[in-house]
């Protein structure tokens, strides 16, 4: 079966989440074996891209904030 591509991550673990595992490794060590697991949620399937957003968000407000408190002044 050829796996079609996603247009974002989040699309691609709501197409697959009911063949994920029931636990999910969430902590990876330096030697590359994962050292902790969570149960299989939609928070854990989708926190990198609530993450993701929400920083996006964030520094979308916070550019807009810069810009209105650095307008010149009339006159200047």
């Amino acid at each position: 079966m050829i796996q079609q591509p996603t247009p974002c991550p989040g699309c691609a673990g709501a197409n697959h989440y009911d063949s994920m595992p029931e636990t999910i490794a969430t902590l990876w060590g330096v030697s590359r074996e994962p050292d902790a697991f969570a149960p299989k949620s939609a928070g854990i399937v989708f926190m990198q891209l609530f993450i993701g957003t929400g920083t996006v968000g964030f520094l979308a407000l916070l550019s807009w904030f810069i810009g209105r408190t650095m307008e010149p002044k009339p006159g200047e």
